[in-house]
């Protein structure tokens, strides 16, 4: 390409000279050996502009041009800009990135969904929200407005570009894809950041036998159906936080199972102790010669 960065640096510092610029625009177009270059400088009354071009070969020198001139010049650089910015060629990309693309939580919990997100240079971020449920060609809905979701969503975003969502008594029904949506200054500078987050929800459940013999062993499970976060189990006994039985991650194993383990059995994550699964009741069966004794909780 024939025009130097010399050439730039030179039109810029002469327009740059000449009044104070408002808005900058840089259009480059090429058609084989052909080329035009400008930098439009728009004055708050937009009464001139100036123009360093070159068609062919290089020229340095700077050129006056009409209002018509510059409205007709604006526009072209408006829809090269844009195409400019969704490429990233002006440097920083439209970009958004998720801390987990994946969340499972409890149902009736709080979760938040984490990001941080780029955009290219000029651009300013007006609105940013939250969608499920996007369609091509459409503008998605806030998730604030949707009434399923009104009063249990918050959205944080900050200086440095970190993005929340903050969902609050989490229910089946809420397992969706969630983006996170950028409006900007730019009418058409938008970003919906795919893939998104899905949200699976769950319940706990406690999976053991209804009836084990006295001096066998047992095993009780905390269930999920799907996998949580580094969770932390929790048992319980009518009631009762355990402490001094066997706890290995989701299981309680019971070792020589007595008559004293009759009981109404549950369990829970900590952090969100108030959410516990349904309680189980596990019987135990006793067997003395000819007798049986069947102990169950009370």
């Amino acid at each position: 390409m024939s025009l130097t960065k010399n050439l730039l640096q030179a039109a810029v510092m002469r327009s740059l000279r000449t009044a104070p610029p408002l808005p900058l625009v840089f259009l480059l177009m090429t058609a084989g050996e052909s080329f035009c270059c400008g930098l439009w400088f728009l004055s708050e009354s937009a009464q001139w502009c100036r123009v360093a071009a070159g068609v062919g070969e290089e020229r340095s020198e700077a050129v006056s041009y009409s209002n018509s001139d510059c409205l007709m010049g604006s526009r072209l650089c408006n829809q090269l800009f844009h195409a400019s910015y969704v490429s990233g060629a002006f440097g920083t990309e439209w970009s958004v990135k998720y801390n987990q693309q994946k969340i499972c939580a409890l149902n009736g919990s709080t979760v938040f969904m984490n990001g941080t997100f780029t955009l290219p240079e000029g651009l300013t971020v007006t609105k940013t929200f939250w969608v499920i449920h996007p369609v091509d060609g459409v503008e998605p809905t806030d998730l604030s407005k949707e009434s399923n979701y009104s009063g249990r969503v918050e959205f944080f975003t900050d200086d440095q570009k970190h993005f929340s969502l903050k969902l609050s008594d989490v229910m089946k029904k809420d397992e969706h894809q969630f983006y996170f949506r950028i409006i900007t200054n730019v009418e058409k500078e938008r970003w919906l950041g795919k893939p998104g987050v899905q949200l699976r929800v769950t319940e706990l459940r406690v999976e053991a036998p209804e009836e084990v013999t006295e001096g066998e062993t047992a095993d009780l499970t905390c269930k999920t159906t799907c996998s949580l976060t580094d969770p932390t189990f929790i048992w319980y006994k009518n009631g009762r936080r355990l402490t001094t039985k066997t706890i290995k991650n989701n299981q309680l194993h019971l070792q020589t199972v007595s008559s004293e383990d009759a009981g109404s059995y549950s369990c829970a994550v900590g952090g969100s102790q108030h959410l516990r699964s349904t309680a189980h009741s596990l019987r135990v069966r006793c067997e003395f010669n000819s007798f049986l004794l069947v102990f169950s909780s009370r």
